[in-house]
């Protein structure tokens, strides 16, 4: 396979065409969350107030990041210039590691459909919904690809040590994508048993990455995550060693396994038909590959070669979540599984490699490619009508607070009920209920998300706080002072409180 060892990340006229190509296509699939122009989950606070926070995350480089894009503090709303960065750095990392590993795959619409899957994940979609943190997950997604497709011919040192240099830099950003790297090197051992490719290279790599993740952990995390009371340090805390260790993370694959399992049984029809379509022939074309009778090699080496593509996919699929089976606490959340476009990756690579020139594998791709594409743009619409409900709704809110607290008597605001969703997103849910999921619901008592949808629009300073069990069972009994089919508002001593019906 070809390699360049002299101006490794220059692309030539040829890649270029490409990468333009996969970008065109890579800026469509994220069109709807730009028209939708919606504030996601912390973008509400962020934007408002200015305040970064990752640094206590354990997550300083994504800090330092966006405090470049931002010219320093206070960090300002830049969307959708994050996301459009992000699209841009993923798909030059893509076209350098086609360069290194797919040169097999013969046009520029068969390279960009495969390539296209790493983004068009749809666990992915929420990650790319932030107008911040995206530009910080993106480029930590785009390390793992720059990595393998540095030249294999680097030697054992050079390449530990710019492998340990990426690994802290992943850990510094988004610990999740370290689940890509894991694939990459599983790809490599699928080249290995097919091409004959050395496997050492891959090692260093791996061998690289595991320690700049040991360092993260051992010096940066411990820097930067000191609050053993802060949610962030029990989200960040490993299982102990302890003879209840392998239970603990066996369980952690059982419930990745399962919510992976549920959500895609609630994606479109297509998606899952293609998906299963491209496992199944993948590994059945493998196989009859390798027993060939053309094929002149030993028995031996034909089952080791055999076994290793009927493992590899399960592998590979549970690499984009290996890293973070030894969290003590593991929440599941689609936006951790940012890794697991690098399975229909490998999927895709297995059908090209071994049915070159079949017009079946394009259209594959593409069956697969379109419905995810409709289902990206079918949760633009969602975000969309949702945050178009929510702004009648905090317009209204907004008003009949300021009238009541015209005076300035109320010092306090609270939310109780469930807030009303838009008719559309209702209809849309029902048909695809992972957007019940990935589509935000906003209004509740927390000045970092819910509190402030409320505050972009009101100028009072009042504090948004918590219901007690007095002023719950004080709603139960009183009369609303104002109130309409939506909500109803009360005033109990210094404060006000929105109850939706």
């Amino acid at each position: 396979m070809r390699q360049k060892t002299i101006n490794v990340f220059k692309l030539d006229v040829k890649e270029r065409r490409l990468y333009f190509k996969l970008l065109f296509v890579s800026l469509l699939y994220v069109l709807p969350i730009v028209i939708a122009d919606v504030r996601y989950n912390d973008d509400m606070a962020r934007s408002l107030y200015g305040l970064t926070g990752w640094y206590g995350d354990g997550r300083p480089l994504g800090e330092l990041l966006i405090e470049v894009l931002c010219g320093g503090n206070p960090i300002v709303d830049l969307a959708p210039f994050p996301l459009l960065l992000s699209v841009a750095v993923l798909s030059y990392a893509l076209v350098l590691y086609n360069r290194k590993y797919l040169d097999f795959v013969s046009n520029d619409a068969a390279s960009v459909l495969l390539l296209s899957v790493v983004l068009m994940n749809p666990f992915a979609m929420s990650n790319l919904s932030y107008r911040f943190d995206s530009i910080i997950m993106f480029s930590a997604l785009s390390i793992p690809f720059l990595l393998f497709a540095m030249p294999d011919a680097a030697g054992k040192v050079e390449t530990v040590i710019y492998s340990t240099a990426a690994g802290v830099v992943m850990m510094t950003l988004y610990q999740p994508v370290l689940g890509m790297c894991i694939i990459l090197f599983g790809i490599h051992i699928f080249f290995c048993a097919a091409d004959k490719r050395d496997i050492f290279p891959g090692l260093y790599r791996m061998g690289g990455i595991g320690i700049g993740a040991a360092f993260y952990k051992l010096i940066v995390a411990r820097r930067f995550i000191t609050s053993q009371h802060d949610w962030r340090y029990a989200a960040s805390k490993i299982v102990p060693l302890s003879p209840r260790s392998i239970s603990i993370m066996g369980n952690n694959v059982v419930e990745c396994c399962r919510y992976i399992k549920n959500c895609i049984w609630q994606m479109p029809y297509l998606y899952r038909a293609a998906l299963a379509a491209m496992f199944l022939i993948a590994v059945v074309t493998a196989l009859f590959h390798v027993a060939h009778p053309a094929k002149k090699t030993g028995s031996a080496q034909k089952i080791l070669a055999g076994c290793a593509f009927v493992i590899l996919p399960f592998f590979i699929f549970t690499a984009s979540f290996l890293p973070m089976i030894v969290l003590a606490q593991m929440g599941m959340r689609s936006r951790i599984f940012i890794s697991l476009g690098g399975f229909p990756l490998f999927l895709g690579i297995m059908l090209i490699y071994f049915n070159r020139e079949r017009l079946y594998v394009n259209l594959l791709l593409a069956v697969f490619f379109f419905s995810q594409m409709a289902y990206m743009f079918s949760y633009g619409n969602a975000l969309k009508s949702q945050n178009e409900y929510e702004k009648y709704m905090v317009y209204s809110i907004v008003h009949d607070v300021e009238t009541l607290n015209g005076n300035g008597e109320y010092e306090q605001l609270s939310f109780a009920g469930a807030t009303p969703r838009a008719r559309e997103l209702s209809m849309i849910c029902s048909k695809y209920p992972f957007f019940n999921e990935i589509v935000p619901i906003y209004f509740g008592n927390s000045t970092w998300i819910g509190g402030a949808w409320v505050y972009h629009y009101m100028q009072d300073e009042m504090y948004i706080s918590e219901l007690s069990e007095e002023e719950q069972e004080y709603l139960d009994t009183a009369e609303p002072v104002l109130k309409n089919a939506r909500y109803a508002c009360y005033v109990y001593a210094d404060k006000i409180i929105v109850c939706f019906r």
